[in-house]
């Protein structure tokens, strides 16, 4: 059993621990409840991916079906036991006073003392399987996070080196290219007023965000230009044609490159909510070990106190102790009263848009 120590009287240790537990949460939250969303994909290159993401979306499920309740129920544990210390805190004060002046009454203080602090040493036995419940599961989320995170990662890697993906971007560069080149011919093949127009088309065109829109609105203007030669009549008719191309390799292309960023956006939402679940892990951690501090501290104080052991002064510690105490009964309320951890599963979307 620990020194007994009239430091036990300070909420600094179980303030620290639910501050983690707080942070830790509020973070876990955004991160599954994302991640919980995210659509399930398959890539020919990436078989595992479909598997990976269904997993991640069931890991984050549970995290906010079952990881955060418990949360919130440690959080109620402790505010059950800061409302039992301060409705007994004037008592407590005013037995150490005894105490500490001693006497017949001091000793007959310090065994109604010791009985108090009995008394808060059993609520909280009474909680230690909702401590133990919620380190267990915040233990195994970390150890199943830190798997799917693992996996993503991986997929998403793969996802970036698609082969296909990489030969559609190369056929659209060459594309690209090839309708540059036509319309330089083009505008060679024109003079005056056309060849002026044109010239402005190609700025705009090699400006344009949208290479198909681009391409669309250089034909519509060069539709009604004199065509001058045979080279500017091929050049146009090359441009209609490698318009119909770069549509038709955009529209392969699009679903790919969607399916890749679901990949490289859960993996990133995965390895977020890995940090936050390791956090997590050691905020519960923390929670077991303040928890059992104080039941042992109150329990090596109380038998000081039966056997008579000298001690430092107790009035002055519980005074000086009043205040952070309450600080902390308002904060743990206040997480009750607006939730701490909201619960809310949103749908995950079923599909990816083109």
């Amino acid at each position: 059993m620990r020194e007994p120590s009239p430091e036990v009287f300070s909420p600094v240790r179980l303030t620290t621990a639910l501050a983690g537990l707080g942070a830790a949460g509020t973070t876990l939250q955004m991160y599954a409840q994302a991640l919980a969303q995210q659509p399930v994909v398959s890539m020919a290159s990436v078989p595992s991916l479909a598997t990976d993401l269904g997993r991640a979306q069931e890991v984050a499920r549970a995290c906010l079906g079952t990881v955060m309740p418990q949360a919130l129920k440690l959080d109620a544990a402790s505010l059950g036991f800061i409302n039992q210390l301060m409705a007994m805190y004037p008592r407590l004060q005013h037995l150490a006073q005894l105490v500490d002046q001693g006497g017949s009454a001091g000793s007959q203080a310090a065994l109604e003392l010791s009985q108090g602090l009995d008394l808060l040493a059993q609520f909280l036995a009474r909680q230690t399987d909702t401590v133990a419940v919620f380190v267990a599961e915040a233990h195994r989320l970390s150890t199943v996070t830190t798997e799917v995170s693992d996996a993503l990662a991986a997929d998403a890697v793969a996802a970036a080196g698609d082969a296909e993906i990489a030969s559609l971007e190369a056929q659209i560069n060459d594309t690209l290219a090839a309708i540059d080149q036509d319309c330089q011919t083009i505008a060679k093949g024109l003079s005056g007023t056309d060849k002026a127009l044109v010239q402005l088309a190609i700025k705009m065109y090699n400006c344009e965000d949208s290479p198909v829109a681009a391409a669309k609105a250089f034909v519509g203007l060069i539709v009604n230009t004199a065509n001058t030669s045979g080279d500017t009549i091929a050049a146009q008719h090359d441009v209609e044609r490698q318009l119909q191309t770069l549509t038709t390799l955009y529209s392969e292309l699009n679903p790919l490159l969607a399916e890749a960023a679901v990949a490289q956006t859960a993996s990133q939402e995965a390895a977020l909510m890995a940090q936050s679940t390791t956090r997590m892990q050691q905020a519960a951690n923390d929670m077991g070990l303040s928890w059992a501090a104080l039941i042992e501290g109150y329990a090596s104080l109380s038998q000081a106190l039966q056997q008579g052991t000298s001690l430092p002064p107790l009035a002055p510690v519980l005074e000086e102790n009043k205040a952070g105490w309450q600080s902390l009964l308002d904060e743990c309320t206040a997480w009750q009263q607006v939730g701490l951890f909201p619960v809310v599963l949103l749908q995950p979307t079923t599909g990816v848009a083109a």
